[in-house]
């Protein structure tokens, strides 16, 4: 999967980047490894709900896609 590649690529891959959230507008409380299987061994995160409010508070950075699937 394309954003798969480009969690693991961009994100995984740069020294200096923490992936801390990924939120959805669906799939709440699925891993993100289990969602993309090439991310095993990589992360532990689940999936939570789209808060922007609660986004803002919590990351320096934000990056967004359309969809998961």
């Amino acid at each position: 999967k394309r954003q798969a590649r480009l969690i693991k690529s961009i994100f995984y891959g740069h020294p200096e980047v923490e992936v801390a959230k990924v939120c959805a507008t669906s799939h709440y409380g699925e891993k993100l490894s289990e969602l993309f299987p090439q991310l095993e061994n990589l992360t532990d995160l689940t999936v939570s709900e789209f808060n922007d409010e609660k986004i803002m508070a919590e990351c320096d950075a934000v990056f967004l896609q359309p969809h998961l699937e």
